[in-house]
């Protein structure tokens, strides 16, 4: 039985990371900066996907 699979949602950082090709210093940041948004709950941190497609467009012409 095959299951459809749901896109994800949130990204760690190493996985952001991953998925962009940037190191996890660069993504870092771009946290650091402002440019890039997270999710925190408690210690944990994760980058939204739409908020990883979104400053990647913004800042891919730079």
């Amino acid at each position: 039985m095959e299951t459809e699979r749901q896109p994800r949602l949130l990204y760690k950082i190493v996985e952001a990371a991953q998925v962009t090709g940037y190191s996890r210093s660069f993504i870092y940041q771009a946290i650091n900066k402002g440019e890039l948004r997270v999710i925190r709950k408690g210690k944990t941190v994760r980058v939204g996907a739409d908020d990883l497609t979104n400053w990647i467009n913004e800042h891919g012409t730079e």
